[in-house]
């Protein structure tokens, strides 16, 4: 007796999954979905099953997997720095080639203001110049002198674009 069977047969509802391998190329592989529970009826006791193909569910499920884990290894792999901030300018991920560039670690940068790389001499016209940046953004990349925290003075070509996410907003 399986453990499906044995929490019907406790009275309760049990769900499974299971892959069928196929030697048919089309059907190669097929995921079902089963329910079992167990009723009392006026026949007696009476196992109730029921079996769903979410094949197609599994494949777009694993196809999504695979992308996001293509797009995280070209957002950590990139020699380009990136960040990607909020509307209120809050900075929500970095690459580590941001962090290089800056030379800041992750844990320093990730939920604070995009202007906490700048001196604070700087910081009201950081803030305002985000609402540029959502409003308007520039269309070509621009060239600004940065102050590294360990004092090295580097230029960065720095490019923007707003995304739009459904359910979170631009970035």
């Amino acid at each position: 007796i399986g453990e499906a069977d044995r929490i019907a047969l406790d009275g309760g509802v049990a769900s499974l999954e299971m892959t069928l391998e196929s030697p048919d190329p089309e059907h190669r592989r097929t995921w079902l979905s089963h329910r079992v529970l167990l009723r009392g009826t006026d026949w007696g006791d009476v196992i109730i099953g029921v079996s769903k193909d979410v094949t197609e569910q599994r494949q777009v499920e694993q196809a999504l997997r695979l992308s996001e884990k293509e797009l995280r290894l070209i957002w950590e792999q990139s020699s380009d720095g990136m960040r990607l901030i909020d509307r209120e300018g809050n900075i929500a991920m970095v690459n580590e080639a941001f962090c290089r560039m800056v030379g800041r670690s992750r844990e320093a940068l990730v939920g604070r203001p995009m202007w906490c790389i700048y001196p604070e001499d700087v910081h009201p016209q950081a803030r305002a110049y985000l609402d540029v940046i959502f409003a308007n953004p520039p269309e070509t990349p621009e060239v600004h002198f940065f102050t590294r925290s360990d004092g090295e003075q580097v230029w960065m070509e720095v490019s923007y674009s707003v995304l739009d996410v459904p359910g979170a907003g631009q970035r």
